[in-house]
C-alpha cells in the first residue's frame, strides 16, 4: 500500500499554520463568445426566450445600478445640480424595484424622472460601438439586404421605421453598413438611399444621427444633458413631442403595418394607434414568438381579431418582409432589451 507522501510545505504548515492561507480555489464557469452563440441559437428550441428576455432586463438594471455610483456619473450630477441625497435614494428604490424596465419605475416615481433620464443615456452611450454591429450579427443584415442599396427600387421614401428605442444603432447600421460591402461606384446610390431612409423613434432618442455621431464619451456633459431632454416615457406628455406626432402619423397613413420584436403594451398601444377599429383595409403583421400568455391576450383583445400574428420571431421576420418588399408603409417596432445585454455581452469580448 502506498503511503501518503508528506512534503515540506505540509510539515512547516504543520509547525506554523499562522504563515498559510486557509483559502481554497475554486474556478467559476467563465462565458465566452462561441457559448452565447450556441445558446442564442438554441433558446427557441428550449422555449426560454421570455425567460431570457427577463433576465437580461435584471441585468441591464443592475448595469444602471453600478452606473450610479461611478465617479463619473458624479461628475453628470454635478453638472447638471441634481440633488447627491436624491441619488443615493434612486439606487436603493432602483435597486429594490420589481418594476420590469426603468421606464416604469421613473412612471412610478416621478422624482427620479430627470435623474433617470440622465441614468439613461449614460449606460446607452458607450453601447453604441461600431463593433458591436460590425460585421453584421443579426436580422439588421437582413433588412439591409431586402431594402436593396444597390438599385432605385424599391422606394426607401415609402417605408418608414418607428422606434421605441432610444439607441441609434438601425439607423447607424442602415446608413453605414454599405460602406464596407459595396463597390465603390455603387456608393453613391446608396449613399442616397440611405439618406431618404425614415427612422422615427417615438420615444426620443440619444440624438438626432448623424448630427450626433456614433460612440460618443460620456464625459461630453452638454451632449449627455441634451441626449437627457431627448427621452421620454410612456407618463409624458407625449402628444407635445414632434416625434410622437410624426410617428403616429406615419402608422395612420400606413397600407400595412408590421411589428417587430414588440411587447404590446396597450398603453403604448393606445397612444400610438388608438381605436383599431378606425384603422380601415390596413394590413397588420406582427411577430409573437416568446410572448407571456397576459401578453397574448391583450394583443388579442386590442385588435379583436384583426391583423396576422405568428409565433416564430425571426424566422416570420424574414418572411414578411421578403413577402411585403416594396410595398407602401411599413412601421417596425423595435425591441431592444435583449440587443443592449447581448451588447454588454460583446463588449467583455472584445
Amino acid at each position: 500500500m502506498e503511503t501518503e507522501r508528506f512534503t515540506p510545505k505540509d510539515f512547516m504548515k504543520s509547525r506554523h499554520p499562522d504563515m498559510f492561507s486557509d483559502s481554497s480555489f475554486k474556478d467559476n464557469y467563465r462565458l465566452t463568445s462561441s457559448m452565447l452563440e450556441y445558446y442564442l441559437d438554441t433558446l427557441a428550441s428550449r422555449k426560454q426566450e421570455y425567460d431570457f428576455e427577463n433576465f437580461c432586463r435584471t441585468e441591464l438594471k443592475n448595469l444602471m445600478v453600478q452606473n450610479v455610483s461611478q465617479s463619473a456619473f458624479e461628475e453628470v450630477i454635478k453638472y447638471n445640480k441634481i440633488d447627491p441625497h436624491l441619488s443615493n435614494e434612486f439606487t436603493e428604490a432602483l435597486s429594490d424595484t420589481s418594476h420590469t424596465t426603468i421606464d416604469i419605475f421613473l412612471e412610478k416615481l416621478k422624482k427620479f424622472r430627470f435623474l433617470g433620464a440622465h441614468l439613461i443615456a449614460y449606460t446607452l452611450f458607450p453601447l453604441e460601438k461600431n463593433a458591436n454591429l460590425f460585421p453584421a450579427r443579426d436580422w439588421y443584415a437582413h433588412l439591409y439586404n431586402v431594402i436593396d442599396f444597390e438599385h432605385d427600387k424599391p422606394d426607401i421614401k415609402n417605408i418608414s421605421f418607428v422606434s421605441l428605442n432610444y439607441d441609434r444603432s438601425l439607423e447607424r447600421f442602415l446608413m453605414h453598413n454599405y460602406k464596407s460591402n459595396l463597390a465603390e461606384d455603387l456608393h453613391k446610390i446608396a449613399e442616397f438611399r440611405a439618406r431618404k431612409l425614415n427612422v422615427i423613434h417615438a420615444h426620443g432618442s440619444l440624438g438626432s444621427y448623424p448630427d450626433i455621431p456614433y460612440e460618443i464619451n460620456v464625459n461630453q456633459l452638454d451632449v449627455l444633458r441634451n441626449a437627457a431632454e431627448g427621452i421620454l416615457i410612456v407618463s409624458d406628455k407625449l402628444e407635445e413631442s414632434d416625434d410622437f406626432n410624426r410617428a403616429k402619423h406615419v402608422i395612420s397613413s400606413a397600407h400595412n403595418i408590421i411589428f417587430i420584436g414588440f411587447g404590446y403594451d396597450s398603453l403604448t398601444l393606445e397612444k400610438l394607434i388608438g381605436n383599431p377599429a378606425n384603422m380601415g383595409n390596413k394590413r397588420i403583421l406582427g411577430t409573437t414568438h416568446g410572448l407571456p400568455p397576459p401578453s397574448l391576450d391583450i394583443l388579442q383583445d386590442y385588435f379583436k381579431g384583426k391583423g396576422e400574428f405568428r409565433g416564430r420571431r425571426y424566422e416570420k421576420v424574414q418572411k414578411i418582409t421578403e413577402r411585403y418588399k416594396g410595398i407602401k408603409g411599413y412601421y417596425y417596432s423595435l425591441s431592444n432589451t435583449i440587443r443592449l445585454y447581448l451588447l454588454m455581452c460583446y463588449n467583455r469580448f472584445r
